[in-house]
């Protein structure tokens, strides 16, 4: 079929709107793809060959290369891919993420030495799955424009002197083999950090965090003693990461100062018992501007003891979450509340139950909770049990406005664990 002349124009102009579109949108749209089709659309034309080379956001992962026959060919495919494209691109990188289920240390060095060039970068995310862990090279350090990094699952071993990264405002570190010293002198040489996330699996001597401007800190691991210096702390969250064992000798005594300001705090009950203990020596030491916390209770035997001494202490508490997790059968677990004689929660106005509640002790802690209330408006359920709601509404109640809602929210990794970061199901508290 032939087609009127005016009628090629239109149709020439519809096929050239992409191929015109400004160089920065058109790198745009890139970062929206996989690296490895990113670089197929120098096919396109002439003016889309070039345009992969300078695109602002890399996502380098060898999930794009597995075909599920030969993992080693794969990430021989991968590594080769990798350094063909970081040799070829010759713009400004923002953001990178590398992730990896093998071991790359070599190939990571030579990536690290070549964006290390590149003076632009903001965001570096660092993946790595393999138990044999990669070290982190040293051109990392050179990185001095990050604001926000995340490292995991690898070997960050600091040289003798770093210059730091003075922009830095935001630093998760998961599942990697890090010397203690390391941990604060990494911290105190970020200024400006704001936001820090630890998650450690082998047990810490003494963990020590100094940092002046630091408003949200998570920790999950094992240590015996934890010193804070973090004036401006105002969320804190800290658990215990293995699901069989408990604490022993544990001391937070040094981390109290750095505590007071805080206005959430999350915990779990291994930790809860922790700081009670040390509470028990300073007298008069109050959480005067703590307004929401969150406690998991994860039934690791017959029988976890939930102390009640921290609440004593945070009288202007507004909003509780609870978590409720079980390792064996719900029926047979006990709850043993201790420190109750003088609890009032006078101030405390919205409860948030996750998960269910499947056993007569559970059931009589919140019973408690709702005596103690005397302004409680919310109780809030996250799974609905008809059984449990009944009970709930028949229980004796303080505050004449307490009201049970039934809410069902977009299950989450955080509705089932208490993870370090500071996220909770969406369900509007």
């Amino acid at each position: 079929m032939r087609y009127p002349k005016r009628m090629k124009k239109l149709f020439s102009r519809e096929e050239d709107r992409i191929t015109h579109l400004p160089t920065e949108i058109k790198e745009k749209i890139l970062t929206y793809l996989p690296v490895k089709d990113a670089v197929k659309t120098c096919l396109l034309s002439s003016k889309w060959r070039y345009t992969w080379t300078s695109i602002p956001e890399l996502d380098l992962t060898d999930e794009d290369f597995s075909k599920k026959i030969n993992r080693s060919e794969d990430l021989i495919q991968f590594t080769n891919f990798g350094d063909c494209f970081l040799s070829a691109h010759s713009g400004s990188i923002h953001k990178i993420k590398i992730s990896c289920r093998s071991n790359i240390s070599t190939p990571l060095e030579r990536w690290l030495t070549i964006l290390s060039r590149k003076k632009g970068i903001q965001e570096f995310d660092l993946r790595l799955t393999d138990p044999k862990r990669s070290y982190l090279p040293e051109s990392f350090y050179e990185f001095h424009a990050l604001n926000r990094l995340n490292l995991h699952g690898c070997i960050i071993i600091l040289r003798e002197k770093i210059e730091g990264f003075k922009f830095l405002n935001r630093l998760k570190i998961k599942n990697c083999i890090i010397p203690e010293t390391n941990i604060q002198e990494l911290v105190s040489h970020c200024p400006n950090l704001k936001y820090f996330s630890f998650k450690h699996y082998i047990d810490i001597s003494s963990l020590k965090i100094f940092s002046p401007n630091l408003e949200q800190l998570g920790i999950q691991c094992v240590f015996k003693n934890l010193q804070l210096e973090t004036p401006n702390l105002k969320r804190f969250k800290i658990s215990n990461p293995s699901s069989s064992e408990g604490l022993k000798n544990c001391s937070v005594n040094n981390a109290l100062a750095s505590l007071k300001g805080i206005k959430e705090l999350g915990i779990d009950c291994d930790y809860l018992q922790c700081m009670a203990d040390s509470l028990n020596s300073m007298r008069n030491y109050v959480f005067e501007h703590l307004r929401k916390l969150a406690i998991f209770i994860y039934f690791k035997s017959q029988k976890t003891v939930f102390d009640f001494r921290l609440l004593q202490n945070a009288p202007h508490l507004q909003i509780l979450h609870i978590w409720l997790r079980y390792s064996s059968k719900p029926d047979g677990t006990v709850l043993e509340l201790d420190s109750t004689k003088e609890i009032l929660l006078k101030n405390l106005s919205t409860i948030v139950i996750h998960g269910s509640v499947e056993s007569e002790s559970v059931l009589s802690f919140l019973q408690f909770i709702l005596i103690k209330s005397p302004v409680l408006k919310t109780v809030l359920l996250l799974k609905n049990d008809p059984l449990i709601l009944q009970k709930l509404i028949q229980s004796e109640k303080v505050s004449k406005n307490a009201k049970l809602v039934v809410k069902k929210v977009r299950c989450s990794s955080s509705c089932s664990s208490f993870n370090p970061d500071f996220e909770y199901p969406s369900s509007n508290y």
